[in-house]
């Protein structure tokens, strides 16, 4: 199941200050984290249990450049990758105090812990 996703692509033109040449900056981000998951609940009376337990894995890539269009000049160019792989595991409990069974009113507490 997608736990995020990246992707975009932009950039703009610009003058170059003191010169009829121009620049172009240029972003973009690709990539996606995925989260495997398996979970079990169970309830005894008013107490309910649950747990998660997840492997995420995916990566994701951000670039950004600078490209100036005159001869000699350099064009710096920046890439962060991001690898994601391990596992994660969620508790949940919950407990039902009823007030009021014949019009079904009742308080739930719940707590969970990642």
């Amino acid at each position: 199941m997608p736990f995020s996703t990246v992707g975009y692509r932009f950039g703009n033109l610009e003058p170059l200050e003191g010169n009829h040449s121009t620049y172009q900056r240029t972003y973009l981000g690709q990539g996606s984290f995925n989260d495997l998951y398996l979970g079990v609940a169970g309830r005894i009376g008013s107490f309910s249990l649950g747990v998660n337990a997840s492997y995420l894995f995916g990566y994701t890539t951000q670039e950004r450049q600078v490209y100036i269009g005159s001869e000699g000049a350099s064009n710096p160019f920046y890439r962060t990758q991001l690898q994601l792989k391990g596992f994660k595991a969620d508790v949940g409990a919950q407990y039902q105090l009823d007030l009021d069974k014949e019009h079904s009113r009742s308080v739930v507490f719940g707590a969970t812990f990642s």
